[in-house]
């Protein structure tokens, strides 16, 4: 897979479309300093908790029921100042309470939690899949794994994009049914080196 990315040019396109090899250098390169990630999450969380006051009704209002300001929130440790929510509440505010005014409708797209139980559903913002994409990439990297290199994943949410990185999906659903079904999907596909 690694040779049809470099051949066709999928990486270079998804990252024309997503700026996600900027973003994996940004990663790579603050993996390494402790100093730099640490001021990097602080700024990210304080932004997170201001946004999320600032557009979000169910946040503005748990926020303002519990007295507790976003400009509490100067760094990722002042998190634990923030009340904690249930998955109820979320789920019985959504979509209109808990999604960001901030974010228009064409930069939303649904997704759901995986797992067992009732799905959990919520707004993806589209503008973070370079994030999301080069957050992969460099967890990815950690295993020895290269770009493009064949993954399974027991999911039963499709994305046609993993495709792009070499990912397979495979769903959970089969496990259910027949554990082994799915095991011997994973293994026809090969999906390790």
């Amino acid at each position: 897979m690694s040779d049809l990315i470099l051949r066709y040019g999928v990486f270079p396109l998804l990252d024309l479309v997503t700026g996600c090899l900027r973003k994996y250098l940004l990663l790579n390169r603050l993996q390494w300093n402790e100093n730099a990630l640490q001021k990097w999450q602080d700024d990210r969380t304080r932004a997170l908790v201001t946004h999320a006051y600032s557009t979000v009704p169910f946040y503005r209002a748990v926020y303002d029921s519990e007295q507790v300001s976003a400009s509490h929130v100067k760094k990722t440790e002042d998190l634990s100042r923030l009340p904690i929510v249930s998955k109820g509440q979320m789920k019985n505010s959504f979509p209109d309470k808990t999604t960001s005014y901030a974010i228009s409708k064409g930069r939303r797209r649904l997704a759901q939690t995986s797992g067992t139980g009732k799905m959990f559903e919520f707004y993806d913002d589209t503008s973070a899949r370079g994030l999301v994409i080069a957050s992969r990439i460099l967890f990815e990297s950690w295993m020895g794994l290269g770009l493009g290199d064949r993954t399974a994943m027991l999911t039963d949410m499709p994305d046609r994009r993993t495709i792009l990185l070499g990912e397979v999906r495979v769903p959970v659903s089969r496990l259910s049914d027949d554990p082994w079904a799915a095991v011997r999907l994973i293994r026809s596909l090969r999906p390790c080196r």
